[in-house]
């Protein structure tokens, strides 16, 4: 009894790992951000998912997912996922004839459906559909009849079951059924019965059940649909998934024409030898499935959304900065203005940061993240051009807390009290949301509360007082900060945008603003703007805008231009000379974009 109670310890080990792992390493936190499935406690929300196969399995991993905000839960359901899959296939393994031990291939397919959790946009929904086939599948097995028309009927009863709850996790059942009543029951009539069941299900559903056509019912069932052409992003999630639906079958085929080897197996795979060598394939599986760049990316967004912008800065240095994408380059850029950073560190990464104009990055970065490009806008007081955005997400994504927040908000800046109230009933019929309801609500009923949230007063401040059409970012800017002359953020990208393009001349005239806007000093860019532009004149005064420029500048240039001008015409070896004293100036970025300097001012 006591090696019994051992062995118990011995096979818990593994799933502690495993919940450390994703508490630690992986933080359930970004896998809610990164998939935030829509979840709604309302009767229709529901039936939305009921109307179709494999609608309650993705219903219920979308309600488990909201758990994620809460780093701990969302570590225990992903671990109590593979739990289950691991204990499920014990029972299997039982029914089949793998009465001793077969642990290492009780945990093959939960260790497959943890790899796959690599991915942050794996979906509970995959793994749910593993567990509600495996429940079928042994209760069909636990069947101790001989008679092949009450295994048939049951395993009919238990197809319609599995298919309306999973939709794509019927054909596990399907197959393990096919190839139990052909391998170990060795009945080829009922196999083949259940065979033509599986066929012609989706059929049937879609021409007398659910509203959807025989070849997308037939895709979804095969998982094409919901494994290959959902997952292009991470080709790896499909092959797993279907590794672990494919280790059932197998264990049935292997049990019927080898038991010699499997029994011998399982005596060899007993007791604490086979934790430790779960245990080091599951440490090899978590090093190997683990997307570390895809954390990154995600951790970068996950600031962003919650403000933490010193998190940003601190977190993407100019060495790393390749390592990001656009999406997480462009929150840098916000980041950077936030932090007060923006005029003065801008040209310290690689390429002035996104390396090309910066409204170039978000005029491709808003049809695939419409929802930050949102954000970018409504923090600038752009409330017209945050809707189109917001609505644009509204549409691809569903009714996430994000969107129906900022909706909300923009609707009550924006005077529109009806409108707000929808997308204030929304939020309060989503899984902790409460908070956010409330404020909304309290906003709705008293406009003079918006005193109290200096962020959201700047940003009604910023607003123009009139609707006008608008789709492109700048133009955003320029039309906010013409009405506006107080709106930093707006003046700050602008001059941004037209250091990044060589616009040198509209940021000389624009030198007034500084002063207007409270500024000590010009930021070093632009005091580095105004040495290269008065040289070209031959000026060296040492005011600019109303402010003195820092002494040794003209002195840095003049030494800039010498170590350019040694190399002729190899500006590559020129820059490269540079690099070391003044790779982090805007006269380098000036040179190393090898376009020409504009003096006309974009329009």
């Amino acid at each position: 009894m006591q090696f019994i109670s051992m062995r118990k310890i011995y096979a818990i080990v593994p799933f502690v790992l495993i919940y450390l792992y994703v508490l630690i390493l992986v933080d359930p936190r970004l896998i809610y951000h990164a998939q935030e499935p829509p979840f709604l406690f309302d009767t229709n929300f529901f039936l939305d998912f009921a109307r179709y196969p494999g609608g309650l399995a993705w219903y219920a991993g979308a309600f488990l997912t909201q758990f994620h905000v809460f780093p701990w839960a969302g570590a225990l359901i992903t671990t109590l996922g593979v739990f289950l899959v691991y204990w499920l296939a014990r029972i299997f393994l039982s029914v089949t004839g793998m009465k001793k031990g077969g642990d290492l291939i009780a945990m093959a397919p939960a260790l497959a459906l943890f790899a796959a959790m690599g991915d942050y946009r794996f979906p509970l929904a995959y793994m749910l559909d593993v567990i509600i086939a495996l429940v079928s599948a042994n209760l069909y097995l636990c069947l101790r009849t001989g008679s092949r028309f009450v295994r048939t009927a049951f395993c009919v009863l238990l197809a319609v079951a599995a298919y309306y709850c999973t939709g794509t996790g019927v054909l596990l059942f399907i197959v393990i059924s096919c190839v139990y009543e052909a391998f170990i029951k060795k009945d080829i009539a009922v196999g083949a019965a259940i065979f033509g069941i599986g066929a012609v299900l989706p059929f049937i559903a879609a021409r007398f059940l659910f509203e959807m056509s025989p070849a997308a019912a037939y895709l979804d069932f095969l998982g094409v649909k919901t494994f290959l052409l959902a997952a292009a992003q991470y080709p790896r999630t499909p092959a797993l998934v279907y590794a672990a639906h494919m280790v059932f079958p197998c264990v049935i085929v292997l049990a019927r024409v080898a038991p010699s080897w499997c029994a011998g197996c399982n005596k060899r795979l007993f007791g604490i030898w086979s934790t430790v060598l779960i245990v080091c394939i599951l440490a090899v599986v978590a090093f190997l499935s683990f997307d570390t760049k895809a954390k990154r990316n995600f951790q970068i967004d996950y600031y962003a959304r919650n403000d933490m912008w010193s998190g940003i800065v601190q977190t993407v240095t100019p060495a790393r900065l390749t390592d990001y994408t656009i999406l997480s380059q462009t929150h840098l850029f916000r980041a950077l203005y936030h932090e007060n950073r923006l005029l003065s560190e801008l040209f310290t990464y690689p390429g002035g940061l996104p390396g090309r104009s910066f409204m170039a990055v978000t005029g491709q970065m808003a049809p695939l993240f419409p929802m930050q490009m949102s954000d970018c806008c409504f923090e600038a007081g752009g409330l017209n051009l945050a809707e189109f955005w917001a609505h644009e997400a509204l549409g691809m994504q569903g009714k996430k807390p994000w969107i129906l927040w900022q909706l909300a908000l923009i609707n009550i800046l924006k005077g529109r009290k009806q409108s707000a109230e929808k997308f204030i009933a929304l939020l309060e019929k989503t899984p902790f949301r409460g908070t956010e309801a409330r404020i909304c609500r309290r906003f709705l009923e008293n406009d003079s509360l918006f005193s109290s949230d200096g962020n959201l007063l700047r940003i009604k401040s910023y607003a123009p007082r009139t609707e006008y059409l608008c789709r492109d970012y700048y133009s955003e800017l320029v039309n906010l900060f013409d009405g506006n002359s107080k709106n930093r953020i707006a003046f700050e990208y602008i001059i941004a945008e037209n250091l990044l393009n060589n616009f040198i001349s509209p940021v000389i005239g624009n030198l007034g603003f500084f002063a207007m806007l409270g500024y000590c000093e010009l930021p070093r860019h632009v005091q580095e703007a105004a040495v290269f532009h008065r040289s070209l004149s031959g000026d060296t005064m040492t005011a600019a805008g109303g402010f003195r420029l820092a002494g040794d500048l003209f002195g840095n240039f003049n030494r800039f231009t010498q170590i350019m001008s040694q190399f002729g015409n190899d500006r590559a070896t020129a820059l490269n000379a540079s690099a070391a004293g003044f790779g982090t100036t805007y006269w380098y970025y000036l040179m190393s974009t090898n376009r020409p300097v504009l003096i006309e001012r974009k329009e």
